[in-house]
């Protein structure tokens, strides 16, 4: 289970991970609630080490008025060498960078 905290103090943001396996292959199911709206962006979900060693899992369903999010996909064959998962906001459609973060929180396969 991986709390995904706010990187701001300020935020009241929210969210939670789960980390499924069966078998060989793994997958994530993530829970956030008290998000922003999503209008004219999406959250989308990384693993993450540094600037130059990332990849983004999924992009989110829009989040409305409630503030809540849930979604889950595959995680990839290599997920095991990052050390983070975020989900941060984005604007383009086919990001190749992370986007400003909204939680992150330490990520490991077990």
């Amino acid at each position: 289970r991986i709390t995904l905290p706010p990187p701001d103090p300020a935020s009241k943001s929210i969210g939670v991970a789960e980390v499924l396996s069966e078998g060989s292959k793994y997958a994530f199911y993530l829970a956030a609630e008290h998000l922003p709206a999503s209008k004219s962006f999406f959250y989308a979900v990384w693993l993450y080490n540094s600037p130059t060693s990332h990849e983004a899992l999924s992009k989110s369903p829009p989040v409305g008025s409630d503030g809540r999010l849930q979604g889950g996909a595959l995680l990839p064959s290599d997920a095991g060498k990052y050390h983070k998962m975020l989900l941060t906001r984005e604007t383009g459609e086919h990001p190749t960078q992370p986007g400003p973060t909204v939680l992150s929180g330490a990520f490991g396969l077990h």
